[in-house]
């Protein structure tokens, strides 16, 4: 039995989870699904459903002005999603039909793989962060801390430094209410003179 499981994000998103000091359930009901969950896969190396995965998302980390990260949590503060969902009276087989129609015009066939929880985790039980860059094209093992993010003073911008880079997104609210990052930049940076949050 896998006792991890893997959140995927970025370093647009990740100043703010650190921040938050926890992962949140998204609050995306594009599709008229009932109130979202935080998700998780057994699949260490990718979830082509998550936000990272999404065409702009990638088109920025080839681009390498974001990097991916992958979060290592433990498989015990997560259902499997049938479970999970099956709790729920909110969602009906319906639902469930789009979400697998959706992952599979995706091409993600490994949604038994998918776990997930209806709460907040606190970013304490995580286990390990992991960064991938676009031209290194491996897991890198990271400090995801408070040490290396930035807040550049502009309202609603934030970055995460990773080596000699500074990875800047400003987080807004989109024209259907959803939270979206914009601004995407990567900026060299000499991480002594880093300013960081908090």
């Amino acid at each position: 039995m896998n006792n991890h499981v893997y959140h995927f994000t970025d370093t647009a998103r990740l100043p703010w989870i650190i921040e938050t000091g926890e992962l949140q359930p998204g609050s995306n009901r594009i599709g008229g699904f009932p109130a979202d969950l935080l998700w998780a896969t057994t699949n260490s190396e990718s979830d082509l459903t998550s936000s990272v995965a999404a065409l702009l998302a990638r088109k920025t980390y080839q681009q390498h002005v974001t990097q991916l990260v992958r979060i290592t949590l433990r498989a015990s503060d997560f259902a499997p999603w049938r479970a999970a969902i099956g709790a729920d009276p909110a969602w009906m087989p319906k639902h469930v039909r789009q979400l697998e129609k959706a992952a599979e015009k995706l091409g993600e066939l490994g949604i038994e793989a998918w776990r997930c929880r209806p709460t907040a985790l606190p970013l304490a039980r995580a286990i390990a962060f992991h960064a991938k860059a676009y031209s290194v094209g491996r897991w890198v093992e990271i400090d995801a801390t408070t040490e290396y993010c930035i807040d550049t003073g502009v309202a609603g911008q934030r970055g995460f430094v990773i080596g000699e880079y500074a990875y800047l997104a400003t987080k807004k609210i989109n024209s259907l209410g959803l939270i979206a990052y914009g601004d995407l930049q990567r900026q060299g940076v000499r991480p002594a003179s880093v300013p960081t949050l908090g």
